[in-house]
């Protein structure tokens, strides 16, 4: 897990990060580089079933001041399956207690 470039990446310093939205079932957090234009998106399932997930970009967007999230039409990648996802696609089935992670770059 931690040897996996993008996560170390990720905990370069250099993000801004900020939780999205929570509830009993899943949360959805957000994370930029303001000076990079590179962001993340992890969708977290809390349950103990398998769930099919989402993320609005718009709603992401939003928890960051003006210019600092990256384009919804960059290229996407899903960070453990390393595929490319349609742009501003930000979903998927998500494993129990297991998490999404969207890199925008």
């Amino acid at each position: 897990l931690l040897q996996k470039e993008e996560l170390l990446h990720l905990e370069n310093g250099r993000f801004i990060s900020r939780q999205v939205r929570r509830d009993k079932e899943e949360c959805v957090w957000t994370a930029v580089d303001p000076h990079g234009g590179e962001s993340y998106v992890a969708l977290f399932n809390l349950t103990d079933r398998e769930r099919d997930m989402t993320a609005d970009f718009e709603e992401c967007r939003a928890m960051f001041p003006e210019g600092y999230f990256t384009d919804a039409e960059q290229k996407t990648v899903e960070v453990w399956s390393g595929e490319e996802t349609p742009a501003g696609a930000l979903q998927g089935r998500v494993a129990p207690h297991g998490v999404l992670l969207f890199h925008k770059k």
